[in-house]
């Protein structure tokens, strides 16, 4: 049996964010198709996990490969730390901190200053592989012997050049163009950490890279002395249902971030109230962890992270993907229509379809 070996920091994970979903897809596709799969979680803290002694692992992903983790022990479902370093003191005081009301969050940036940016750089979600990083993946290596090691993002694409991986087909898994992202206002600082050029250098590393559109396999694909391109769109499965949608019931599902936080409080300010006006028994649903940092009102329920979506996307009319900025594909959309769900969106929202 083929093996492939998955560094990464974000767990595949079903109904946490797009991402996630995106990567579990890729791991059960992997797994059904005969690869022996493991995730080298490149850090044992991910998605606002900080605040528990422990990393859940879901049953799921379980099922479909091994999960080790840098700086953690493994035991049935569950991660425990085996260290408590710097860096783990940072992800876990940010994970406490993006659990905070966004009004709080706001007034603490005001009153930490340069200190607090400090910090918030240094759990970057796009920050470089860090020496423990690569070194836990050589030994990862050496332990599992793997035929092809894939890395997720672009971004930590410095783990493929650890001694081990000599000899092995280096992949990266790009969910979307970094560069293309930073383009957008709304990052602020986070814009000039980030170039063109130096994530083209990345992906001269690896052997082969996995893009999630094709208009981003074509750019990847134009890159000078670049790796060979096989995009793969969200793998994923028709949801039918009988039931009867409710009338006048609009979804909204995303993760908390920028580019949602920034879609809803444009689509609740510009849209929604003209929506209300024609129907006033109009009602958005909104769900996933960008609840947190809005409050419902009028014809507006937010019912927060939901594990298993299928039953709400039964119950609505259609959904929402008010995107204004971003990059890739978005999985909220091709969920939608998995679920046989029509869905209204702007024009970022289709990219990549």
């Amino acid at each position: 049996m083929k093996r492939i070996l998955l560094a990464t920091r974000l767990m595949p994970e079903l109904g946490l964010k797009g991402s996630a979903t995106y990567l579990f897809e890729i791991v059960r596709l992997l797994s059904e198709s005969g690869w022996e799969v493991r995730v080298a979680m490149m850090t044992s803290t991910y998605a606002k996990r900080g605040l528990t002694p422990w990393t859940r692992v879901p049953a799921d992903v379980l099922a479909l490969a091994d999960v080790t983790s840098l700086g953690g022990k493994r035991v049935g479902t569950r991660i425990f730390p085996t260290n408590f370093g710097p860096h783990k003191a940072v992800i876990s005081l940010m994970s406490a901190y993006k659990l905070l009301p966004e009004g709080v969050r706001k007034g603490m940036r005001r009153l930490a200053g340069p200190l607090f940016g400090a910090v918030a750089k240094q759990s970057r979600w796009f920050r470089p592989a860090t020496e423990p990083e690569k070194r836990f993946v050589g030994a990862q290596i050496n332990a599992f012997k793997p035929d092809i090691l894939l890395v997720n993002y672009a971004f930590v694409a410095d783990v493929l050049d650890v001694p081990e991986a000599s000899g092995l087909v280096k992949a990266i898994l790009s969910h979307d163009l970094i560069w293309q992202r930073m383009e957008n206002e709304e990052l602020g600082e986070q814009r000039h950490e980030w170039s063109r050029e130096l994530e083209e250098s990345l992906y001269r590393k690896a052997d082969l890279a996995i893009p999630i559109q094709q208009e981003e396999a074509e750019l990847i694909g134009s890159i000078s002395d670049g790796p060979e391109v096989c995009c793969l769109p969200m793998p994923t499965r028709p949801v039918r249902s009988d039931r009867e949608p409710i009338p006048g019931r609009c979804l909204f599902v995303g993760s908390k971030g920028i580019f949602n936080n920034a879609a809803l409080e444009w689509f609740l300010e510009s849209v929604w109230p003209l929506v209300r006006e024609k129907n006033k028994d109009a009602e958005l649903v909104v769900c996933g962890t960008v609840c947190d940092d809005f409050e419902a009102s009028n014809g507006v329920r937010l019912l927060g992270r939901i594990p298993d979506l299928s039953g709400e996307y039964a119950k609505s009319e259609l959904c929402v993907v008010p995107l204004r900025f971003g990059s890739g594909l978005k999985i909220k959309l091709v969920e939608a229509l998995a679920h046989c769900r029509p869905v209204v969106s702007t024009g970022v929202g289709v990219q990549g379809i």
